[in-house]
Parts: structure tokens; C-alpha cells; sequence
């Protein structure tokens, strides 16, 4: 605790200084019998309390404590030997803290004084600390209002009863209204013009979950928005209310939408039509056609079925977002069925699969796409690897299951396996191939699992595909 004792007679501050240490070792004592090196050594000092002699030559007690009251709310204590009462009036008019007498008890006066500077310099401390706290929260408070503020979400914070306590700028201007304008209003009267809450409402659905929960929710304006509530509770625990963040996804279900339509002239009216070009090509094949004639007719089918591949393909990439969920699965079984129900494309193309799994089951968190991810494994070294033979074998390694298929064929180049391993499957590498090894990848990431592509010992190109241990 740093005290400036402020006096003009030397041999006073040095007794007071001896005195004062007894009291309490945890003064530091800084002594000055000048009054205006007093103002200097407040300048160039942090201190926690100032006591001051009233009759000094140069500069008086009172002028002393009212040069420091321009500065400074430090406590400051009058300790004269003065006992005139318009002094101690004055000192306390001007700001002082305390007004203490010199006596000649000397040892129960610098108790008395020692007690008083431990009292004040604790309570201006006290004070000192509360009022960095408020200006520190204040600030607080005002930055998290101007990220609030400038936030495109619609925030506010509601009671109980869903009225407003708080809201955002953005929330407000949705309803062309002050911030304030809304404060004590039901948040279901003010955007859906009900007098009850609304159905399904999603923060009343996280008051009864304990966590946030969120919904999308129309508008007759046409605009669709993504409402989460999140429950708010006091100090001791109690619910006290909920803070609702709502976001416009109007533009995204748009865009959702059209994807909608898309995928839907894609997979039915253009796969249709596919169907009834290889059907009718099919049909010519079997008419009288010259021996360029039956070229340009396999041709054509070889490209139908390219183009029916990718149709597929994309129709499964879309599945990915609609899986049901994760279950234990015995992916060895799968693998084996896969290989069952590819016995023709094998004699089709004179390439053999060979499989080497354990005989125990190895069962990994999956789902029903897992089948289509070994389908176009296999499908892809049948189809593209002009190779002999596939090789299916797996492995267990600390939490994963890692099944490996590879063949001998012709392999694929390192840009387009960097390509697909990548985040962005680009344009210019979207081959039959290639987007179904990348229908792979996608549909492993969707188990928590993983694939490495490298070139195989056989000459051809090996897949990994590391899926996750079930218990």
C-alpha cells in the first residue's frame, strides 16, 4: 500500500515513517516536506492515499488538497496539529476523506492514523477496481452491441413470456421499427401477427430441449427464414428466457429449388430419354446394318451409356445429403455381394476379381451407400482400367477398417487423382471415371471415413477407402 506524507518538518516524517511501518509492514512510505514536489510525485507515482500536514510554508494543506482534487479523487487524510474548526470544515468542503488531529499520545495517534489509511486506501481501492469493472464492461457492452448492430442476423433476446428484452438493428428495420419500439412486445405479435406463439415454435422447443433448436419457417411475403432458439438461464441456473437468431435463406431455398428442378429433369426426363435412345439403337442392331453401321450404332450406345453412368452417378451424389443416418455394418458382406452382382461385367470384359478378406465380420459405421461406394470401385477397374485382374483385400488398423481394391490396368494420372482427392472436383477432369471415384470419396467423408488413391504394385491403379471401426 504506497503512501505520500506530505509535511514540512523532517524529523516528523521520519518518526511517522518509523511509527507507521510498526502498524503495518505493508505500507511503502514515500516522504516530502515540499507541498509541489508532492503534486510532482503524484505525476510520476501510482499511490493509494496522500496524508498531509495543514501549516507548510510554501503551499498549505488546503492548497495542496485542492490542487489534487483538479487531478485526482485520491483519498486524502489532513493530519495537523491544528485544531481550529474552520480548517477541518474546509478540508472536508474541498474533498478531504478523513481529518485527524496530532496529539501527543504518540503511540495511539499513529494507530489511529495507521487504521484510518488502511480504511480509505481499501475503500478507494474498492472503488477504484468497481469502477474499472463498469467502464470495462460498458465497453464491453457497446462493442458487443455494435457487432450485434452490424450483424445481418436478426437477433433478440425475449423473457419467458416471449416478449422483447432486446433486439438488434436488423431486427428491428425487418419490421420497419426502432430497436426500443420493440422492447416489451411478443415477438409472435410483432413478425407473425398471432396472438399465441407460433406452431412449432422453435424456442419453445429449446426450452424443453435444454439446447438450441432451430426450424424454417415461411412467410406470406414469400421470404423463407431459419429461426434458432437458444435457452438463456440466470446464475443460479433458473431459465430466464431465450436468445432468437434468425437468418433469410429465401435466396438459398430458391437456389434449392431450381437444384430441385435440375435434378429432377436430369434423372427423369433427360434419363428417360437416354433410356429410349439405347433402346432404340438396341433395336437397329438387330436390323441388316453394314459393318461401319454397327460401329456408329456402338458408338453411339457406348456414349448413351456414358451418359446414363454420369446421370446415375450424380443421382447418388445428391443421395449423400439424405442418408438416414449411421448404423454398424459388416462391410466384408457388402463387398462380397457387390462382387456377386458384377459376375457378368467381369465376363463381359475378361477381367477377374479376386477378393482375399478375413473371415470375420468387419463391421464399420455406415449406411445404405455404402454398396454404391464398393459398386463403383469395382465398376470404375472393370469399365475404365482395361486391365486382367481386380484385387479386393482389408485390414484393420487402430479405430478404422481400410479396404483396398486395385487392378492392373492403365492407372490414372497424378493431376486427376491430386484432383479428386481435392476439395473441388473441376470441370474439365468431370469423367465417368473421375466422378465416380469423387462419388467415392464424398460418400466415405459422409461416414467419417476417408479414401487415399495411389498406384498399385499390380501396374494399375489402388484405392483406399478407410471407414470407421463399429464397436
Amino acid at each position: 500500500m504506497r503512501i505520500l506524507h506530505v509535511d514540512d518538518e523532517q524529523d516528523f516524517l521520519e518518526i511517522a515513517k518509523v511509527f507507521l511501518r510498526k502498524e503495518n509492514d505493508r505500507f511503502e512510505i514515500t516522504s516530502t516536506t515540499s507541498a509541489r514536489e508532492a503534486l510532482n510525485l503524484l505525476q510520476e507515482g501510482d499511490y493509494d492515499i496522500v496524508v498531509a500536514d495543514y501549516a507548510m510554508p510554501e503551499m498549505d494543506g488546503l492548497e495542496l488538497l485542492e490542487a489534487i482534487r483538479k487531478e485526482t479523487d485520491i483519498p486524502f487524510i489532513l493530519f495537523t496539529g491544528k485544531s481550529r474548526e474552520e480548517v477541518a470544515i474546509n478540508a472536508l468542503n474541498l474533498g478531504a476523506d478523513r481529518y485527524l488531529q496530532k496529539s501527543h499520545d504518540i503511540r495511539t495517534q499513529y494507530q489511529m492514523l495507521a487504521k484510518v489509511i488502511a480504511q480509505e486506501a481499501e475503500r478507494y481501492r474498492a472503488v477504484k477496481e468497481r469502477r474499472e469493472a463498469q467502464l470495462k464492461l460498458a465497453k464491453s457492452e457497446r462493442e458487443k452491441a455494435v457487432i450485434l448492430d452490424s450483424s445481418p442476423f436478426h437477433i433478440l433476446l425475449q423473457d419467458l413470456e416471449h416478449r422483447v428484452i432486446w433486439a438488434n438493428r436488423s431486427a428491428a428495420e425487418s419490421v420497419g421499427e426502432a430497436p426500443e419500439e420493440l422492447v416489451g412486445r411478443r415477438c409472435y405479435v410483432i413478425w407473425a401477427d398471432r396472438d399465441t406463439p407460433c406452431e412449432g415454435c422453435p424456442v419453445r422447443k429449446s426450452w424443453n430441449a435444454g439446447r438450441p433448436e432451430s426450424s424454417e419457417r415461411g412467410t406470406p411475403d414469400g421470404r423463407w427464414w431459419l429461426v434458432t432458439g437458444a435457452p438463456v438461464e440466470d446464475e443460479e441456473g433458473n431459465l430466464v428466457g431465450a436468445v432468437e437468431i434468425t437468418l433469410d435463406i429465401t435466396k438459398q431455398k430458391r437456389i434449392e429449388r431450381r437444384r430441385e428442378l435440375l435434378h429432377s429433369l436430369l434423372s427423369h426426363d433427360v434419363g428417360n430419354r437416354i433410356q429410349i435412345v439405347q433402346a432404340a439403337l438396341d433395336l437397329l442392331k438387330d436390323t441388316n446394318l453394314t459393318e461401319n453401321q454397327a460401329a456408329l450404332v456402338d458408338k453411339a450406345l457406348a456414349g448413351v451409356r456414358r451418359q446414363a453412368d454420369i446421370i446415375e452417378r450424380v443421382r447418388m451424389l445428391r443421395e449423400l445429403d439424405r442418408d438416414e443416418g449411421l448404423a454398424s455394418i459388416d462391410v466384408a458382406e457388402v463387398v462380397n455381394s457387390v462382387i456377386a452382382d458384377n459376375s457378368f461385367h467381369q465376363t463381359e470384359t475378361g477381367m477377374d476379381i479376386v477378393a482375399d478378406l478375413p473371415n470375420e465380420k468387419l463391421m464399420v459405421y455406415g449406411g445404405r451407400l455404402l454398396r454404391p461406394l464398393f459398386s463403383n470401385l469395382i465398376e470404375n477397374s472393370l469399365n475404365h482400367s482395361q486391365g486382367s485382374m481386380v484385387r479386393i483385400t482389408a485390414r484393420t488398423a487402430d479405430s478404422n477398417v481400410i479396404v483396398v481394391v486395385e487392378d492392373d490396368g492403365l492407372g490414372i494420372t497424378s493431376e486427376l487423382r491430386e484432383e479428386i482427392l481435392s476439395t473441388r472436383f473441376d470441370d474439365e477432369n468431370r469423367t465417368s471415371s473421375g466422378l465416380g471415384l469423387y462419388l467415392v470419396k464424398e460418400i466415405a467423408a459422409t461416414y467419417g471415413g476417408s479414401i487415399d488413391i495411389q498406384e498399385s504394385e499390380l501396374g494399375g491403379t489402388r484405392v483406399d477407402v478407410h471407414l470407421r471401426k463399429a464397436s
